[in-house]
């Protein structure tokens, strides 16, 4: 009985998310995915979702959404690696290091994300990869200081 409430949950937030790309509210469909608290979500979102569309002339998701698409997918990176190389280089070029809410959040954001590169670098990716995460460590070492 728990696992199919587990499973309905799952598939009525999808569900949810889904409705919200739809509408191309594109905010509150990231919105949803990361506040569940399940990466499973914003991989979901992330692969349904062009990261072109969102981050195309102007960005279409709020700092505070970008800080957290970043921390989220800086996690395991070995797994979906380019959606979540792809998705992070482009929120971090989405960021205003001028509004208060990235002012409060941008460093311990980008300070849990360097360590999440750095272990990645450690692990020998593939050269296409090593290259994408070693330009966002600098970059990201560039905004820190």
């Amino acid at each position: 009985m728990i696992i199919f409430i587990l499973f309905f949950n799952f598939q009525a937030t999808l569900a949810h998310i889904q409705q919200h790309i739809m509408r191309r509210n594109y905010d509150e469909a990231f919105r949803l995915a990361l506040s569940a608290e399940n990466l499973s979500y914003v991989i979901y979102t992330c692969e349904k979702v062009d990261v072109n569309t969102l981050f195309g002339d102007e960005c279409l998701l709020q700092q505070s959404c970008l800080l957290a698409l970043i921390q989220q997918l800086s996690v395991e990176l070995h797994k979906n690696t380019d959606l979540k190389l792809s998705y992070i280089r482009a929120a971090f070029l989405g960021l205003s290091s001028d509004t208060p809410t990235t002012k409060q959040f941008v460093t311990k954001v980008l300070k849990e994300l360097l360590r999440q590169l750095q272990v990645f670098i450690n692990s020998n990716p593939p050269i296409k990869h090593l290259k994408e995460a070693k330009l966002l460590k600098m970059a990201a070492e560039s905004m820190l200081s």
